[in-house]
C-alpha cells in the first residue's frame, strides 16, 4: 500500500478529507506481505477499518509502519479500528503494539 498512492485515492478534490465516494471501499495492499495491514476500510468520512489476517495465536502491531500509514492519510480521521480477522474455531488472540 503506497502511502501517496492511497492518499491520492481517497482524498476528497474539493477538500483536504476523504472523498465520499470511496466510503465502504475495501482497499489492498500493493504488496502480498505489506507488514502491518492486509487492507483498510473507510467506514465513515472520519472512521478508518485496519484488516490484520492471521493464524497466529499471537500477533504483535506494528505501531511504527501502522503510524506512517495514517500519518499520509488525511487529517480527518478521527477514529481508527484494528480488526483482526482469524478462523471461526481460532482462540482469542493477544496482541502487543
Amino acid at each position: 500500500m503506497s502511502s501517496s498512492y492511497l492518499y491520492n485515492q481517497v482524498t476528497s478534490t474539493s477538500s483536504c478529507g476523504i472523498n465520499p465516494a470511496v466510503i465502504g471501499s475495501y482497499f489492498l495492499p500493493y504488496s502480498w506481505n505489506y507488514l502491518s495491514v492486509n487492507g483498510l476500510l473507510f467506514s465513515h468520512k472520519q472512521t478508518i477499518l485496519l484488516f490484520q489476517i492471521t493464524l497466529a495465536h499471537y500477533h504483535e502491531i506494528k505501531s511504527l509502519k501502522v503510524a506512517k500509514l495514517l500519518k499520509a492519510l488525511p487529517k480527518t480521521i478521527k477514529q481508527i479500528s484494528f480488526i483482526f480477522v482469524v478462523p471461526k474455531d481460532h482462540p482469542q488472540i493477544n496482541t502487543k503494539s
